[in-house]
């Protein structure tokens, strides 16, 4: 009898506290052009954040591309590129998450971007259908800055999601079988 309440509660409560990790929206900060130069956006509240590629589903060849990001003129931001690089699909265009960063302060903050030229974007998010794609033309491209969840809590967010709903399968299961019995 316990067995089923365990099981059940267990699951309900992995659900729920994996819900904001699985399915927290991106909430966009602000579209740029894919262009070089300055590009300026205000951050409101710290966090994290990414710098997603707009209109390409797969993205090669950045190894000179150069990206800098100061925050109020002062503070430089540490940007990494996003190793997962999840990709989404946001008003029926795909975008890749390339770059990443975090701040414990908000205020103004300026991209600088050299070396484009670098960069091969493409559209299909399948890297072996992208290797006979063209690539994409630059000014098809935009910057989307976003909100985010690190890589790691939305991966641990989504596993404990799928464990949590084993568990209440499992436990709905072992209701049904009790009922029956």
């Amino acid at each position: 009898m316990i067995a089923w309440f365990a099981t059940l509660l267990v699951g309900i409560l992995s659900l729920a506290l994996s819900m904001k990790g699985v399915f927290q929206g991106r909430k966009p900060l602000a579209v740029l052009k894919f262009e070089e130069g300055s590009h300026e956006f205000e951050i409101k509240t710290p966090g994290d954040y990414s710098i997603s590629i707009f209109g390409a589903g797969s993205v090669q060849g950045d190894t000179n591309l150069d990206i800098q990001l100061v925050l109020d003129d002062q503070w430089r931001l540490r940007v990494t590129e996003n190793r997962m690089a999840p990709r989404f699909s946001l008003e029926g265009n795909v975008g890749i998450e390339y770059w990443r960063f975090s701040t414990t302060k908000a205020g103004r903050c300026v991209l600088t971007l050299a070396n484009l030229e670098d960069v091969i974007a493409k559209d299909s998010m399948l890297w072996s259908k992208a290797q006979f794609q063209s690539p994409n033309d630059h000014r098809r491209l935009k910057l989307l800055v976003a909100q985010s969840v690190e890589p790691l809590h939305r991966t641990l967010s989504i596993v404990g999601f799928v464990v949590g709903g084993a568990f209440v399968i499992v436990g709905l299961f072992m209701v049904l079988v009790k009922l029956t019995c």
